[in-house]
């Protein structure tokens, strides 16, 4: 069984914001990835961030510069 790990997690109403987290992420060399949004969260597109706790004050201040929109922000055992 895969460990799980405190994990971030924001999800997007749309295929655009999801893409466009995924070019700031790179950009800003924040570590994370797109995943099928999971079973327990809403979204509009199905694809969500998974990303590092420690960045979720960082990634939703830039995402927020960048006026992308999310649904959903969680920091949990995933």
């Amino acid at each position: 069984m895969r460990q799980k790990t405190l994990t971030l997690i924001i999800s997007f109403p749309t295929t655009a914001d999801a893409m466009a987290m995924e070019q700031i992420a790179k950009f800003h060399e924040i570590e994370g990835k797109l995943i099928p949004v999971p079973h327990f969260m809403s979204t509009g597109c199905g694809m969500a961030w998974k990303g590092l706790p420690e960045d979720e004050e960082k990634t939703l201040q830039l995402l927020t510069d960048k006026e992308v929109e999310w649904e959903e922000v969680k920091c949990l055992e995933y």
